[in-house]
């Protein structure tokens, strides 16, 4: 449905940029932890501990 760049191991304290891209016929809906910036495909996260970020796609229909 889509790709995630910006993913990896960082060390707490650090800032890393996370981007959605849609495959074809998809779109960017959301990101499923609902944190800052859950609604843009692009954002920023301040690393604090481990944590996972899941992209949200879905059909575009006609």
């Amino acid at each position: 449905m889509g790709t995630v760049t910006g993913s990896g191991e960082f060390t707490v304290g650090q800032s890393t940029r996370l981007r959605a891209t849609p495959n074809a016929g998809y779109k960017f809906v959301r990101w499923a932890d609902s944190g800052a910036g859950w609604q843009n495909a692009s954002r920023y996260v301040l690393v604090d501990g481990t944590k996972s970020y899941t992209a949200i796609f879905e059909a575009v229909t006609p």
